[in-house]
């Protein structure tokens, strides 16, 4: 009589226990979900066709020589409600890229308007890597195992003495 008791009681307990693991292996797994990357590719919203995008290039000191690299607001020509980020790369006085400022894997994170020494910027989220130079602007050069698309990168005239204007 007490081994039949005893066994239940340790069936009841292994049942209690493997639902205790399974539980907290499914919150664990479910919060990885939530803070980890998402499997999509989310791009950022691309500028109006046919809009035209101005950028005061005296508001940022660090375009002002070869090499500086900036995140810049450039207003809507025709709506200046309108305005989007950019990153600029400036390479000789009329040359220059611009590509957009948030992450393409996940469009929430700006990246950050620093080349390192291969010309490169590194997105703070998950690490991918891609081109600030002039022959692959927006090149994904490491994509870090996340899916990232190429950054997108935007035509435009320079208009002396400092200002920009971008077109989509």
């Amino acid at each position: 009589m007490h081994e039949n008791k005893y066994s239940e009681q340790r069936r009841d307990f292994l049942k209690k226990a493997g639902f205790l693991i399974g539980a907290g292996a499914s919150v664990s797994a479910l919060s990885s979900l939530i803070v980890g990357c998402k499997d999509e590719t989310i791009l950022t919203p691309l500028p109006k066709p046919g809009a035209k995008y101005i950028v005061d290039l005296s508001k940022y000191s660090a375009l002002a020589a070869e090499g500086g690299i900036a995140t810049v607001s450039a207003s809507q020509s025709d709506d200046t409600t309108k305005v989007l980020t950019f990153i600029v790369r400036r390479f000789a006085d009329n040359k220059f890229i611009v590509v957009q400022s948030a992450c393409s894997h996940q469009s929430d994170r700006e990246l950050n308007p620093v080349a390192d020494a291969d010309g490169n910027t590194h997105c703070p989220r998950h690490a991918a890597v891609f081109s600030l130079n002039l022959d692959t602007p927006g090149a994904v050069v490491d994509g870090k195992g996340v899916t990232s698309a190429p950054l997108k990168s935007y035509v435009y005239t320079f208009i002396a003495p400092n200002t920009l204007e971008i077109k989509p």
